[in-house]
């Protein structure tokens, strides 16, 4: 746009007067990124790290554009920098969590999303993340512990207290879920009749069975 020409403008004027100051290179990197040239975005980056090599941000930074060029292997050497960088943010662990997850090292990921929720446990989408590894293991008491973290912070969402009502029946909480779903039916969480008619059959499993961990539903 004529408003990212007239700024990458300006940064390269800037770039010509310092040309040492990694913030500029990285400034002109975001823009050409947002631009879609990701050669130009990564020249910039690795500039800005070149000359700043302990800036955890270019690291990550850089990581997004190798992973848009499908350049996973180098993307993850960047989000280890970020973690070796800024081992108390959790980003660089949710970065490289994802890399992993996309790799098929769900172990790892598992560990990095283990240390970024302790950094950050009121973040949803960290929780989120996590409860999916879980929720693939088929462990669903550890996927409710994120979900009730999720819910206690969106109290008002229906649908994910529709989700945690699900959840709490694969875990063999049967009493649990029913109390859920009788407190969100009434608002409407029933969907077209498919999640009443779930609530319906929890019912009748929790009548036959006692409130405590069973078999995989």
């Amino acid at each position: 746009s004529g408003a990212e020409g007239e700024a990458l403008a300006l940064l390269d004027q800037a770039a010509g007067r310092n040309a040492r100051n990694s913030e500029t290179w990285l400034a002109r990197a975001r823009i050409l990124l947002n631009r879609k040239d990701l050669a130009g975005a990564l020249r910039q980056a690795t500039q800005a790290i070149a000359l700043r090599p302990d800036a955890a941000e270019a690291h990550e930074f850089r990581a997004q554009v190798h992973l848009a060029l499908g350049e996973r292997a180098r993307a993850l050497e960047d989000a280890g920098r970020v973690v070796d960088l800024a081992p108390q943010n959790p980003a660089g662990y949710r970065l490289r969590a994802n890399l992993r997850l996309a790799s098929g090292e769900s172990d790892l990921a598992l560990a990095d999303l283990e240390r970024a929720v302790a950094l950050r446990p009121d973040d949803g989408e960290l929780r989120s993340l996590r409860k999916g590894i879980h929720l693939a293991r088929r462990d669903f008491h550890a996927a409710l512990v994120d979900l009730d973290a999720i819910v206690e912070s969106k109290s008002g969402d229906v649908a994910i207290r529709v989700e945690r009502a699900k959840l709490l029946v694969r875990a063999g909480r049967y009493k649990e879920s029913l109390e859920v779903w009788s407190a969100v039916i009434p608002e409407g969480g029933g969907g077209d009749g498919g999640d009443v008619e779930v609530a319906q059959a929890v019912r009748g499993v929790a009548e036959q069975q006692p409130d405590h961990a069973g078999p995989d539903v």
